[in-house]
This record gives C-alpha cells, structure tokens and sequence, in this order.
C-alpha cells in the first residue's frame, strides 16, 4: 500500500528509471515486504519490516510478493543475475526470486 509520498516519488522516479533503463531500485520506506515489477525496465523491491510492519497488498500494477512480515531481504549480485531472498524475522524464506541480466 502507497502512502502519498511514495506515490509522489515513484511518480516522479519512474520516468528517469525508463529513460535509463535501470534494472533495480530498492527501498525500505513503505513497512513491509515487497517486489513488484510493473511493465518496463526497472525491478522495484521495498524491504522496509525490520521493526515496524504495515498492511502489504499484491501491488496491481506487477505485485509479484507482498507481506505484512518482520524481515528483510537479501540481495545477491553478479554479472549474470541479480537473486533475492525475503527472509522473515525467524529465519524463514519467504520468497526467492532470480532475474537474469
């Protein structure tokens, strides 16, 4: 769920993101966990549930995992394929994801 300075700020980035063809942006504004990949470039992951968690909804435009959750995510890089992990406050794996490049 956006707040409105989320709204504002996507509004706003989304363009550049396009425009630049950038792969990921990854934020911990919103409280919980999510991954959403609308159409375009840009791959966007909120990791925002380490202390405080708020309602998550599977985004309409590309939800590809939403949790109202205590976690974090790990990220893993290399020149063939950006892997991410959702990982809740107990250790468990909640989401795997691997996107090529």
């Amino acid at each position: 769920m956006k707040s409105a300075e989320t709204k504002e700020l996507h509004d706003h980035l989304r363009p550049i993101f396009e425009r630049y063809k950038v792969d990921a942006y990854i934020a911990g504004h919103e409280h919980s966990l999510q991954y959403i990949k609308p159409k375009g470039y840009t791959h966007y992951f909120i990791s925002g549930a380490g202390s405080e968690t708020t309602p998550a909804i599977i985004h309409p435009d590309g939800g590809q995992f939403a949790i109202s959750r205590n976690g974090f995510m790990a990220f893993f890089l290399s020149p063939e394929a950006l892997i991410v992990q959702v990982i809740d406050y107990q250790g468990k794996t909640l989401y795997k994801s691997e996107i090529k490049k």
